[in-house]
């Protein structure tokens, strides 16, 4: 074979191609890594070293599986790939594909401190379901300039390392095409992984802990293998029957006493545990809110089940954990048959409202609403009140919750409604009336959970006023957890924890602080059984109220699912158990007791199998609701 041949230089040609983009995703994971330095603090320099090694091993699997048809047309033996017009349309083409999958992979890198994860292909079903997208991309280009400028540079400098120069042309020769089918096939073999099993996201676990997993994969590489979960396959950890003897989410709540008060359910956008002193034991950025949780029944152990807004709607509406990639409302899930609590309450004679002062479409929330069965919608289309428009998102919260008050009086009682707040959401977006009272020189965000929480003290203000106001049930809990800013929080158990409260002013009993575990997914059957409403219904979670309840939370994040119970932690990648940890006790997860409670991991471990295979079993067959 002669190595300097007109086509065996073609083959260099590609190699180097693939090579360049290696030495790109390298770089795009050694600036992800310097702007994300304090969520990976507990990473060690060996660790460290270990990651960007092995990290090459998943950039080429996406970089090869996303370039393979490229590959093939570069290889091609035949001497219409000599022609200019061939040879220029083709790197043309190159360059437009990747650059586009290099821009995922640079847009992680601030993307990242919101979601904990690498973009997953949900994002482009968010992207069609709602223009917020297109409406926040010149703000996201105001808010991190750098980021485009890094991405150029690395395309500009990819584009120069990989052009031609006066390539020579070659013939066709039938030993050309053996050697196009082994390079391909080598380089196929390569990307994919030797083995029966494929390479996957949950194959970083074998060279990283679940937090350093973003670290070690790539955007691309994330995306590719989350649009292939087109179905979630049920697991079959359990014989038909079995699991629904371990766990089922199927409930009815004998009636305690039967109640008609109103219930509001106040979802507080990106309130994190963190940021609310009375939970935190640190400085506090909620005066008001503080003063509520003091006068109710407050859950020091509030987890969400989710880190995106479109995930927490079904989660403390429907009961619906978040345990997939894709989440409920943007996947072909969504369509199936669903008894949430809206309807469930609207079926018993109470009126029901959405409120959101966000664009109508945002998040399908909307749409979302009516299926779960609200009977009226209010979003920034039905908004009526002072110019309080952010340029951004929406109305603003104060404005847009002073005119939540006055819909509710319009409301017949009892009424059930759900609040879902805005401005302390990127780009965090203050009102110029409120500048003045809030500190200059701290965060963004800080000062956006500040006004927030100034919002909701004005809201409380005018609401005591009204006759509904004591015989009113308000559920507080945040939809998920901001960018971390306390590096104590830079873990799987700070990752989800919010606030979960219950304030009554005209019921003494909710009162208090209690230890036991609450979450999202929790509030749907507490609500129901709160009020006494004898009704069968289907939620992942359980009433707090009940005394014989055994207190969970369950969260799903970069292919690995936790499970939270009795002050442990466990970390399972859907086939074993990865990592065990008594959170109360260990706050910054670094002693892993897993070879030391078989017992335990494997009470938790059937737990959370029975639930994960009934989940799916339900998603699959359209059994969300109990009939």
């Amino acid at each position: 074979m002669n190595l300097k041949s007109p086509y065996i230089l073609q083959v260099y040609s590609v190699l180097k191609k693939i090579a360049v983009l290696l030495l790109l995703y390298s770089v795009s994971r050694i600036l992800f890594y310097a702007f994300n330095a304090s969520y990976f603090a507990e990473t060690s320099l060996p660790g460290l070293l270990k990651i960007f090694l092995f990290g090459i091993r998943f950039d080429f699997a996406a970089v090869v599986q996303f370039n393979m048809v490229f590959i093939v047309l570069y290889l091609l033996p035949f001497s219409f790939v000599n022609h200019k017009i061939y040879r220029k349309s083709l790197f043309t083409l190159f360059w437009i594909v990747n650059a586009f999958l290099l821009l995922l992979n640079f847009g992680d890198i601030e993307y990242f401190k919101y979601t904990s994860k690498r973009t997953t292909a949900d994002i482009f079903r968010y992207a069609f379901i709602s223009d917020d997208v297109a409406t926040l991309i010149p703000q996201f280009l105001k808010d991190f300039w750098y980021i485009p400028l890094m991405w150029i540079a690395a395309v500009v400098s990819g584009i120069w390392l990989t052009r031609s120069r006066n390539p020579q042309p070659f013939r066709f020769h039938y030993s050309n095409i053996f050697i196009m089918i082994f390079v391909t096939g080598v380089l196929f073999a390569g990307a994919r992984g030797i083995g029966v099993k494929p390479v996957r996201i949950i194959s970083a676990a074998r060279y990283a802990s679940s937090q350093e997993i973003p670290l070690l994969i790539n955007t691309p590489f994330s995306v590719l293998h989350t649009i292939q979960e087109t179905n979630n396959v049920a697991r079959n950890y359990f014989p038909e029957g079995r699991y629904q003897q371990i766990f089922s989410p199927l409930q009815h709540y004998p009636a305690l006493q039967k109640r008609n008060d109103n219930v509001v359910i106040l979802i507080l956008e990106s309130f994190s545990h963190e940021f609310i002193g009375t939970l935190s034991g640190k400085k506090s950025y909620t005066p008001f809110l503080d003063s509520l949780l003091n006068e109710s029944l407050v859950f020091e152990n509030g987890f969400a089940n989710c880190r995106k807004s479109i995930e927490a709607i079904p989660a403390i509406l429907a009961g619906l954990p978040s345990l997939t990639n894709n989440s409920y409302i943007s996947s072909h899930y969504a369509g199936n048959r669903l008894k949430a609590l809206p309807y469930i309450l609207g079926k018993h004679g109470y009126s029901t409202a959405f409120f959101h002062g966000g664009r109508n479409g945002t998040m399908s929330f909307d749409e979302f609403a009516k299926v779960a069965g609200f009977k009226y919608y209010f979003g920034m289309k039905e908004y009526k009140g002072p110019e309080a428009f952010d340029q951004n998102w929406g109305i603003f919260d104060n404005e847009f919750l002073q005119y939540t008050v006055k819909q509710t009086n319009q409301l017949t009682n009892p009424f059930f409604e759900t609040i879902f707040t805005l401005s302390s959401h990127h780009p965090y977006t203050i009102p110029k009336e409120f500048d003045h009272l809030i500190p200059a020189d701290e965060l963004p965000q800080l000062r956006a959970i500040r006004y927030a929480d100034m919002a909701l003290r004005n809201y409380f203000t005018e609401a005591a006023k009204q006759p509904w106001f004591r015989n009113t049930l308000f559920v507080l809990v945040a939809d998920h957890t901001a960018k971390v800013v306390d590096p104590e929080y830079n873990n799987p158990v700070g990752t989800f924890r919010i606030p979960v409260a219950f304030y009554h002013a005209g019921n003494s009993s909710f009162n208090g602080r209690r230890k036991d575990i609450a979450q999202q997914i929790d509030i749907m059957p507490s609500v129901i059984d709160y009020l006494g409403i004898e009704d069968k219904f289907l939620a992942y979670g359980s009433s707090v109220f009940r005394t014989n309840r055994e207190p969970f939370a369950i969260n799903f994040l970069n292919n690995l699912f936790y499970y939270f119970k009795d002050g442990y932690i466990l970390t399972f990648d859907g086939e074993t158990s990865n990592s065990l940890f008594h959170y109360t006790d260990d706050r910054h997860l670094k002693n892993n007791i897993l070879t030391q409670k078989a017992d335990t991991i494997k009470l938790m471990e059937n737990k959370l199998k029975a639930t994960i295979q009934d989940y799916m079993v339900r998603l699959e067959g359209n059994k969300l609701s109990f009939d």
